[in-house]
């Protein structure tokens, strides 16, 4: 883990109050709200995510919960940015990073380039069954749960932040091939 890391949290109150304000958007600018039992559907996923909410969020845990709900919109024009802010703060205080890059190819995930200390080149091109015994699987049904606008190039792109969103640190990274 990154030395002296220590996660931004938002308040209860404070993810509540944005969760409305994003509900209030949406209901006043979205038309497939407008269809039958969509705006009972909407509000129904809300309330739930602020039932459940506990004393505080972390930034991460918020834009994976907010994300979430926003991609069953099915609009690839409607989403969130992760906390670049977050992330730098990861990073300045020891974070490591993925040490490759991914290809996705028909729902599996491949090296596409590697940056650790045997360049060897026998990795690149290798399919990757797992990282940290999370499957491939896993691991791509839940990026592509961020929002519809999650495409094949935005897991390539932000491949490593979005698995450290969704599963925090890491010290290292297990590969199974």
């Amino acid at each position: 883990h990154a030395q002296g890391y220590s996660p931004t949290y938002f308040s209860k109150a404070d993810f509540k109050e944005d969760l409305q304000f994003l509900s209030q958007k949406v209901m006043h600018m979205h038309p497939k709200l407008l269809l039958p039992g969509e705006s009972e559907r909407w509000k129904f996923m809300l309330d739930s995510i602020e039932k459940n909410l506990t004393d505080s969020i972390s930034y991460n845990d918020a834009y994976i919960k907010a994300s979430n709900t926003l991609a069953t919109l099915h609009d690839g024009h409607s989403g969130f940015s992760f906390s670049y802010t977050e992330r730098a703060k990861y990073n300045e205080h020891g974070g490591v990073t993925m040490p490759f890059t991914v290809r996705v190819v028909k729902d599996k995930l491949f090296i596409n380039q590697y940056f650790g200390d045997n360049r060897s080149g026998k990795f690149s091109g290798a399919e990757i069954l797992a990282i940290n015994s999370i499957s491939s699987g896993e691991i791509l049904r839940k990026m592509r749960g961020l929002s519809a606008s999650v495409s094949t190039y935005g897991i390539e792109r932000y491949f490593g932040p979005y698995f450290w969103m969704f599963w925090g640190a890491q010290r290292e990274y297990r590969v199974s091939f």
